[in-house]
């Protein structure tokens, strides 16, 4: 009766708390009472949750991708002294040819930082931020747009960004 029980336990724990960097845990003997942890203990091992039936059917197919020309792959590196460190807090990337658009798809950093479409000289809009959390360094734009004739530009506000990449693809205008 334990064993039919014990799953049910750690299924109802693993609902309650984020599943994103936890991992089940038991005794060394692979045997006893089941944790919920972010790491295990030395004197523990980790449990396989599909070993123990803890994984669901799979899900339907997703939707087919946009049916199109592929484009230039490009990518832009630097880095952007904040104004805090003496700069301007933005750097200047790439100015979009008449006759194409700029898809942005990721953008790679030390920092957080913003994407900006810079067009008629100074209108300027945030189209992206990259929230770059500890530990990680990619943020995905998914597709972004910057018409032809706009400037792609990352902004760091007061804090510096010592490398970032951006990357995304050269289209032809709609």
């Amino acid at each position: 009766m334990q064993k039919v029980t014990t799953p049910v336990v750690v299924m109802s724990v693993m609902l309650a708390v984020p599943a994103y960097a936890l991992v089940i845990c038991t005794g060394r003997s692979g045997t006893g009472a089941m944790r919920v942890r972010a790491t295990c203990r030395t004197n523990e091992v980790q449990v396989d949750p599909v070993a123990l039936g803890l994984q669901g059917p799979p899900g339907p197919p997703g939707a087919s991708g946009l049916v199109g020309t592929e484009g230039d792959i490009v990518s832009f590196s630097g880095s952007c002294v904040g104004t805090n460190q003496g700069g301007s807090g933005q750097t200047i990337l790439f100015t979009v040819p008449p006759d194409k658009q700029l898809l942005v798809t990721d953008v790679d950093g030390t920092s957080p930082l913003s994407l900006v479409e810079i067009t008629s000289g100074t209108v300027t809009t945030t189209k992206f931020t990259a929230t770059i959390v500890a530990g990680l360094s990619r943020s995905f734009a998914s597709g972004i747009p910057w018409p032809s004739n706009s400037v792609l530009a990352v902004t760091c506000g007061a804090f510096t960004v010592t490398s970032f990449t951006v990357s995304g693809r050269l289209m032809p205008r709609p």
